[in-house]
């Protein structure tokens, strides 16, 4: 991330929670669940 905000989806604890950079119209992040 390059900025000072970021825009986190979330849904639930089973689905991937995608990150956009506020400063960066092009990044997009994307966490993806793991069970262990």
């Amino acid at each position: 991330l390059t900025g000072t905000e970021a825009k986190f989806m979330l849904a639930d604890a089973g689905s991937p929670t995608l990150i956009h950079d506020m400063a960066d119209e092009t990044a997009l992040y994307v966490l993806m669940p793991m069970r262990v």
